[in-house]
């Protein structure tokens, strides 16, 4: 029972020195900021489809089934947990962006840094700083 407990010890030891060291790790408290910001701007974009573009908003809050911050937090946590938004090496918001343009669709990456990250979720970055510092 000793040499099991041990062993797991010593694999929980060695994950959590594998998580801290790998070089593109976001920290739990990034995460959690990043989920924030990515928050406030769906609801912002929510709301406006409103009264802009009403069948994306049915689509966003399922006919109205979910209030639009329940849709904008799990859009939010989908973007999150499939890291299209993410905190690269130099401390910089990333997200990857699917857009289709005419015939085709690709994916763009952008990087959100300074002003264009105070536009994307401004009042996130008042109250808690940059997400990824």
């Amino acid at each position: 029972m000793k040499n099991v407990l041990s062993l797991i010890m010593f694999f929980v030891v060695i994950g959590v020195l594998a998580t801290s060291l790998a070089p593109n790790a976001t920290r739990p408290d990034q995460i959690i900021l990043l989920h924030i910001c990515q928050t406030e701007h769906d609801l912002e974009q929510i709301l406006e489809w409103e009264s802009k573009d009403i069948v994306r908003y049915r689509a966003a809050t399922r006919n109205g089934t979910i209030m639009p911050l329940d849709a904008a937090r799990e859009s939010a946590a989908a973007m999150i947990a499939a890291d299209k938004m993410r905190c690269d090496e130099s401390n910089r918001v990333v997200i990857e962006l699917r857009r289709s343009e005419g015939n085709g669709s690709g994916t763009v990456v952008e990087v959100l840094d300074g002003d264009k990250l105070e536009r994307y979720c401004p009042r996130t970055i008042k109250r808690y700083g940059h997400p990824c510092r």
